[in-house]
């Protein structure tokens, strides 16, 4: 089966079950105000399903990514962190944790823009039709 559908079909919540989980989810977010409260995301597996996982066996754990999907879908109401140097989400209790946050992400955005440059510049030199010249 192929990945796409495998997603439609077994990993992919419907809208109901989605809001219920999305409760659970933010619930669970709240009582972890402040980033010295995070949650990482086997707590979160554990917590919201009840069932334990390995941090190994994240990647290919169907719970773990509907977890990471309802947050993104909250992140469109609430402000919930989550950082490479903090190894878990948190909801803020200051406008210091949020500002360090979006420096990160701001940093994180500029280094993808220059990347993504520096491959049009290349990909543009490597395809641009050569010219040949001739002698005479």
């Amino acid at each position: 089966m192929e990945p796409k559908t495998i997603y439609l079909t077994q990993i992919k919540m419907k809208t109901d079950d989605q809001r219920a989980l999305d409760e659970k989810v933010l619930d669970a977010l709240w009582d972890h105000r402040g980033k010295k409260n995070r949650i990482s995301r086997v707590e979160l597996v554990m917590k919201i399903f009840g069932v334990k996982v390995n941090k190994g066996q994240l990647a290919n754990n169907k719970l773990d990514r509907q977890i990471r999907e309802s947050i993104e879908r909250l992140r469109q109401e609430y402000v919930i962190l989550s950082s490479s140097g903090m190894d878990g989400y948190v909801v803020p209790e200051t406008m210091g944790e949020v500002a360090g946050y979006l420096a990160e992400i701001e940093s994180r955005a500029s280094k993808l823009l220059q990347q993504k440059a520096r491959m049009q510049r290349n990909a543009e030199q490597q395809f641009q039709p050569r010219v040949q010249e001739t002698l005479f």
